[in-house]
């Protein structure tokens, strides 16, 4: 007949002397221990996740599973914690009829170095944290989608241009006609400025005449018309006498 007694307290005193602290004898009928597990026992700054396990024997044990309770010392949600736990259920059953919490121990160490990641708590901060991040990245997403489109346009208009040339719309034409208006108006007010009238024109004209007549008399006069031209060449003297000249008629209106 198996000593149930013997066999648990044996084990509780192997227990005690391997966890040293992190071993807590919490019930003595029915027997609960509890053990502290962590991925890197003494090296804290490594240990993002950390729980605490705890472990009852039935009056029968190790016949039977032990009961099996998990609590979260630090960076595990209640997921996992389910998680961690249905794992050492499911190892117990591969242990029965031996003394079993030192492996569970080791099976529950190393899971936690596979989860050992820092902020892994399912905490409302965490949460909003991870919502913004996911907004940010559709927003970059969506902006980068964006500019894409914006230049793949761009480029289609350009391409367009180089084979059809500039399209055009009742925009580029109202723009071209004022641009058009403006170089006309420019240009009229400027031959405006140089334009003469037909009073200055005509007043030009009489007041030149006249000057050639004056200069033409004075070399008669003087005599030195030879000299001007040819020296046999005669002189029309009817030309400088007194008298009208119906030709010279129209420009008498300048006087005035």
């Amino acid at each position: 007949m198996t000593d149930y007694k013997e066999e648990q307290s044996m084990e509780l005193e192997a227990l005690e002397s391997i966890f040293l602290e992190d071993y807590e004898l919490i019930s003595v009928d029915p027997i609960g221990v509890s053990l502290r597990l962590e991925p890197f026992p003494g090296e804290e700054d490594k240990n993002y996740v950390g729980i605490k396990a705890c472990f009852t024997f039935p009056e029968t044990y190790p016949d039977v599973e032990p009961d099996i309770s998990v609590e979260s010392i630090k960076g595990l949600n209640d997921n996992q914690i389910v998680e961690l736990v249905q794992l050492l259920k499911d190892e117990a059953q591969n242990n029965l009829e031996m003394p079993m919490v030192y492996t569970l121990a080791e099976v529950a160490k190393e899971w936690l170095e596979k989860n050992n990641k820092e902020e892994v708590e399912d905490s409302m901060y965490s949460k909003m944290i991870a919502k913004q991040e996911a907004i940010k990245e559709k927003e970059e997403e969506e902006r980068a989608k964006a500019e894409a489109a914006k230049k793949k346009e761009i480029e289609e208009k350009q391409t367009d241009v180089k084979k059809y040339g500039h399209p055009c719309t009742v925009e580029g034409f109202n723009e071209w006609k004022e641009k058009f208006l403006a170089e006309t108006t420019e240009e009229k007010e400027q031959v405006d400025e140089n334009k003469v009238t037909g009073r200055e024109f005509f007043a030009n004209l009489k007041s030149s005449t006249r000057k050639e007549l004056e200069n033409a008399e004075a070399a008669l006069v003087s005599g030195d018309w030879g000299t001007t031209g040819d020296a046999d060449a005669g002189v029309q003297e009817d030309l400088f006498l007194e008298g009208d000249d119906p030709d010279l008629d129209q420009f008498d209106d300048f006087d005035e």
